[in-house]
């Protein structure tokens, strides 16, 4: 009689150990970062292209004046990362978004690599505008040429799920652009992007998903308009689908490591 009592006993407290685990399980979380970079930034050129490590204050700027690339791909990382940090866990993930900057400041393309490096980040985006002919829309992901990129598939995939997913939104103000994803060979006379020659240096980030997402052309004078008469409510229908695409990107790159 005591021998079932205690068998009993155990076999009560081993239920409530077990339902007491269930119930902290979700702290104990799978943490996959996302780093959000806001392209270009503050008054002038940092770093060298002599050490592949030289970024641009600024590239595109509106036809009416009114928008600087450098102040709207920090606009828009900022709500994205707010929009990520916000999502509650997925499963056992807990996808979280770091900033490379958080104000008008330059950082170089190495400085930017090292951010990316110390967060541990399991995919990379780098938010920007692009600029044409004034008459071109849609979004581009831009990725390292099959050259240089270990990864060029995985890259390729990665970038056209996000320029599809700004895309979408985009579409629905502004009809006629399409999705595209090219690599970085025209960059820096063949050379390609410094940031993914960075990446490129390191075993943490070499193979790590990233691109360059140009959201929207912003030489388009229609562009300009829609900035100027509904910002505020385009970027965050952005940040909130970039936010969901980037958790689930998160969460798939995560599958392909285990």
């Amino acid at each position: 009689m005591i021998k079932h009592f205690r068998l009993a006993t155990l076999t009560l407290a081993a239920t409530w150990m077990l339902a007491a685990l269930l119930a902290i399980a979700p702290a104990y979380a799978t943490s996959l970062v996302v780093v959000v970079d806001a392209g270009h930034g503050g008054t002038a050129p940092a770093g060298t292209m002599a050490e592949r490590t030289l970024s641009s204050p600024n590239n595109a700027t509106s036809p009416g004046k009114k928008f600087k690339e450098k102040d709207l791909t920090l606009d828009l990382a900022g709500r994205t990362i707010r929009a990520l940090n916000a999502l509650p866990k997925q499963g056992a993930f807990n996808v979280k978004a770091v900033p490379t900057r958080t104000t008008d400041v330059n950082l170089n393309m190495a400085e930017r690599a090292k951010i990316t490096r110390d967060a541990g980040a399991v995919i990379f985006v780098s938010i920007h505008f692009n600029a044409a002919n004034g008459k071109v829309l849609g979004s581009r992901g831009v990725i390292r040429a099959k050259t240089y990129s270990k990864s060029y598939g995985t890259d390729h995939a990665y970038a056209m799920a996000l320029a599809d997913c700004t895309n979408k939104v985009l579409r629905t103000y502004l009809p006629g652009g399409t999705a595209r994803v090219q690599d970085d060979s025209e960059l820096h006379g063949g050379k390609g992007s410094n940031l993914f020659h960075q990446f490129g240096l390191s075993k943490k980030t070499e193979t790590m998903p990233a691109c360059f997402l140009e959201v929207e052309f912003l030489d388009v004078p229609d562009f300009e308009a829609l900035l100027v008469n509904k910002k505020d409510e385009l970027f965050d229908k952005l940040a909130a689908a970039l936010a969901l695409e980037l958790r689930a990107q998160a969460i798939a790159t995560s599958g392909t490591k285990r």
